[in-house]
């Protein structure tokens, strides 16, 4: 599942949020790797040769989560 199609749930369901994408700027890009590289969660996708996009993180790292198959939107609003 793409970002935009992510993007669109949590809009469609009302859910606040701050959209990064790794393209804009390479701040962004090095907050995404630095997660990549420390999270355990990432070794499958690794594995995998997938980069693990979409990534959501819940507020300041509180959690995280790849798409909405893993989550419950209705517990983000």
């Amino acid at each position: 599942m793409g970002c935009e199609v992510l993007k669109k749930q949590l809009d469609d369901g009302g859910i606040r949020y701050t959209y990064a994408s790794i393209t804009d700027n390479l701040s962004n890009l090095k907050v995404f790797l630095k997660y990549r590289e420390s999270l355990t969660m990432f070794d499958q996708v690794k594995a995998e040769g997938r980069i693990g996009i979409p990534f959501i993180v819940v507020n300041k790292g509180e959690q995280f989560f790849f798409g909405p198959e893993d989550l419950n939107l209705d517990d983000l609003k």
